[in-house]
């Protein structure tokens, strides 16, 4: 019978049960055979796994269909809910119904690249409104002669040009990366199409070849193209891919880590290499390389477009802006009389002669006391800013702009009538005079609690003759009693901020030793055991024996289930005292009997354990054969402390300390500490780094002639920690940093605390990791510009170390000379 008759049969033979035809069918069942056997249905036939598969596929696609129609009556072919249309299999012509769009906009779906492209116009239109008033501002305040504020604006003006093209920069990749899809109607994009270089018609989705590196790809406008050719094919890996490739692309644009130069300049590089590549390629590989070159090449054009653009509104707003304020300064005519009185005034007051600094500081008291003042008010605002303390600056900025209007009405013939009050050490510590005493006061009874426990640990080492210990206490003694005497000084110095009290990890060796097992005993804890019978109760018999000790014997209670639970038991064996410290020369002898009540007690296996590991270690951790291939027996030994050699442990502790005292500002008697010859009390016994320079006081003409260049300023959370994020710029250092806080967590883990923070800073090591390995691979930074990078870090780095030499710091110091060491060794195989 062939295959054909076959089916044949099997139709008519449900047909005429009156069964279905989606009915499945059991070719085992004997009753079943034995009809089709009538029909003649034959042993050594089998089915044909092919057209069974057909067969079960044709009935599914009926089902689906039956499903289908049942829902379509169901919603009446309107209300489709968001998950139906999301796993609808939708064709390009299937979106030109406008049934189907109507649904689509009430779900949001087709206006969520207009809501983008909307909310981007208006952030880029808010920063052009906010650098429009900025830029008046400025030019209002250098009318007015005030450039401190002038200058401020100029930098905030600087600062909004940046985000302002970063924005822009965004919205033009996102208007090419979606260009196609702005067509009019799907026969325009289909004209277009037949230019454009072809792919598969069908599969929009092509299948990655192995000649083509997708993670080579570095156009905005490429990745989402691609993104959206994977998304029609439904690949959520490489969808997932591309997200994560264009959400890194656009952060290093957003943060500024890439600039518009440095972006195109990787676009051109990148077209350069596909045209090489596609002399080499064939098929859909060469059509991968003809499109992305294509899309890469729109892109530099509409920003060689913009960039012409750019420049004529910036020639515009310049012409402008002369404009304005030749408006400005004009007169209006139709001005109130209150206005028009106060334009006079304000004429009378500016066509006033100014007097000179010089001569208005020799002879006008309140001019010199005024300008005194303001320096100094400069100096503190700078010692503050330096500390990182921006609270304490702004009253500091106030007193300073007040103190400049009275100099300026002055210099104009005025006898201005504001107070001026000078600078207290309350504006530099930010706490009344009582506080701070009452905070160093309890800073000192801290460091004699702490050198009073130093002593007593040196003193107890000394006494157990470890001499490495003694040393460490004794350092941290003397380190404790130097800083209280500190303390008492700085007490005398109102200048003086008060330091914190900061926490470091101290990992020491310690020796081993078990309190809770009695001097002279064994604890033997007897755990699981395999190979016995668990219907039965088991006993262990036990015996001390050895040379130097007389034998000692004994046995444990019962234990039940002994391989499913365990024996549980613990013995404590109390040896002769005298022989006790040359146990380990003996040996211990456990005999596991397996307990009958009528008969005698079955031996079912025998274990001998040498002590001769007790010489050096205080814990034995066995799991000893009781036969050769029979049974086994788990169990721990324990001793309070080792018999001959010391055995020691790493223990870190979390330490509390008094941190490094701050620059001072002035000395007790009010004398700047950068004057020569001005030593205070606190300058003498406190150690600190060496403070910044005071610029020597100057007429406004020398000051704009002679401008000093600013030292690098140290921010107090590098102080604190030298591996703030900012300082890993390295690829290797940045290893080395995730590695280091892998450790931390696990060993936080260990001691049962909760490593959240540590391990949001590894994310991010890890993250800022992956950007600077993805940029150098994909060409983004050169050899030449990370290098530089280095370079930089490594100068600012030799400051930082200079500061905690200063300090005393080591701890810190050794940080910051194993980074630059790092560093080095990069530059060094760059080059």
């Amino acid at each position: 019978m062939s295959k054909k008759n076959k089916q044949q049969q099997d139709f008519d033979f449900l047909a005429s049960l009156g069964g279905k035809q989606d009915m499945e069918m059991d070719f085992n069942d004997p009753k079943l055979m034995a009809e089709l056997k009538q029909m003649g249905w034959e042993d050594g036939e089998e089915i044909d796994p092919e057209e069974d598969e057909a067969h079960k596929l044709e009935l599914e696609m009926e089902a689906e269909e039956k499903a289908l129609e049942a829902q379509y009556k169901k919603y009446g072919n309107k209300n489709y809910s968001e998950k139906d249309i999301e796993n609808a299999n939708l064709e390009v012509d299937d979106l030109e119904d406008p049934e189907l769009q109507g649904e689509l906009n009430e779900l949001g779906g087709a206006e969520t690249n207009a809501q983008l492209v909307s909310q981007q116009q208006e952030q880029i239109e808010q920063l052009k409104q906010k650098i429009e008033k900025i830029k008046r501002s400025a030019i209002k305040y250098k009318q007015a002669g005030n450039k401190e504020k002038a200058v401020e604006r100029m930098k905030e003006y600087k600062s909004l040009e940046v985000e302002l093209a970063n924005a822009e920069k965004i919205l033009n990749i996102h208007n090419i990366a979606h260009k196609p899809k702005a067509e009019s109607s799907y026969e325009e994009h289909k004209s277009k199409a037949k230019a454009a270089p072809k792919i598969e018609e069908n599969s929009m989705a092509m299948e990655i070849e192995e000649d083509f590196d997708y993670d080579s790809i570095v156009a905005m406008s490429v990745l989402e193209y691609e993104k959206d050719l994977w998304t029609k094919k439904k690949d959520k890996d490489m969808v997932g891919k591309l997200e994560m490739a264009i959400s890194l692309l656009a952060t290093n644009i957003q943060a500024g880590m890439i600039s518009q130069e440095g972006y195109m300049e990787s676009l051109t590089n990148k077209i350069n290499e596909y045209k090489e590549n596609l002399k080499k390629a064939s098929g859909k590989t060469a059509e991968i390389y003809q499109a992305h070159i294509k899309l890469m090449q729109e892109e530099l054009d509409q920003a060689g477009e913009e960039e012409e653009e750019e420049e004529e509104e910036e020639e515009e707003e310049v012409a402008q802006v002369q404009q304005n304020q030749q408006s400005e300064s004009s007169p209006k005519p139709n001005e109130e009389s209150q206005n028009l009185e106060q334009t006079n005034r304000a004429s009378r007051t500016e066509s006033a002669p100014v007097i000179s600094h010089s001569e208005l500081y020799e002879h006008n008291f309140t001019y010199k006391t005024a300008y005194d003042l303001l320096e100094e008010t400069k100096e503190a605002f700078s010692y503050l800013k330096s500390l990182g303390a921006a609270k304490r600056c702004e009253p500091l900025l106030e007193k300073a702009e007040a103190l400049h209007k009275i100099i300026k009405a002055i210099q104009q013939g005025q006898n201005p009538s504001l107070k001026i009050t000078p600078i207290t050490p309350q504006d530099i510590t930010g706490m009344t005079e009582k506080e701070r005493r009452e905070r160093i006061s309890h800073l000192i009874d801290f460091c004699a609690k702490k050198g009073a426990e130093a002593k007593e640990n040196a003193l107890a080492a000394l006494r157990a003759k470890d001499q490495e210990a003694a040393k460490v206490f004794k350092r941290e003694m003397v380190e404790n009693e130097t800083k209280a005497k500190q303390l008492e000084s700085a007490l005398s110095n109102p200048w003086v901020i008060p330091p914190e009290i900061g926490v470091k990890s101290l990992t020491k060796t310690v020796p081993v030793v078990n309190d809770d097992v009695e001097p002279g005993v064994i604890e033997v804890v007897f755990g699981k055991a395999t190979g016995l019978d668990d219907s039965r109760d088991h006993f262990i018999n036990y015996s001390l024996s050895g040379s130097g000790g007389s034998d000692l014997a004994n046995r444990t209670g019962y234990g039940k289930k002994v391989c499913q639970n365990g024996f549980n038991l613990k013995e404590i064996i109390k040896p002769n005292p005298k022989t006790f410290s040359t146990l380990f020369r003996r040996h211990l002898t456990f005999d596991v009997m397996e307990y009958h009540v009528l008969r005698s007690n079955k031996n079912v296996g025998t274990a001998t354990v040498k002590l001769d590991d007790f010489a050096s270690k205080s814990v034995l951790q066995l799991t000893v054969p009781l036969a050769r291939r029979g049974p086994t027996l788990e169990m721990t030994l324990r001793i309070n402390k080792s018999l001959s050699t010391p055995e020691y442990k790493q223990v870190t502790e979390k330490v509390e300390f008094v941190d490094q005292f701050l620059p001072v500002f002035r000395t007790p008697e009010g004398n700047s500490v950068q004057q020569p010859g001005a030593k205070g009390k606190v300058q003498e016994t406190v150690p600190q780094p060496a403070p910044a320079q005071k610029v020597p006081k100057q007429t406004p003409i020398e000051e704009e002639k002679n401008i000093p260049e600013k030292p690098i300023q140290l921010s107090p959370a590098e102080i604190k920690n030298p591996n703030i994020l900012d300082n890993l710029n390295s690829y290797e250092v940045l290893e080395q940093e995730s590695k280091r806080l892998q450790q931390l967590i696990i060993q936080l883990r260990g001691d049962g605390k909760n490593p959240a923070a540590e391990i949001n800073l590894q994310r991010e090591v890890a993250r800022k990791k992956m950007i600077i390995e993805s940029q150098v691979e994909n060409g983004i930074i050169t050899p030449e510009q990370y290098k530089a990078v280095l370079e930089n870090q490594i100068q600012h780095d030799m400051q930082l170390a200079a500061y905690f030499k200063n300090a005393g710091d080591r701890e810190k110091l050794g940080i910051i000379v194993n980074r630059v060491k790092i560093m080095k060794g990069e530059i060094a195989e760059l080059g």
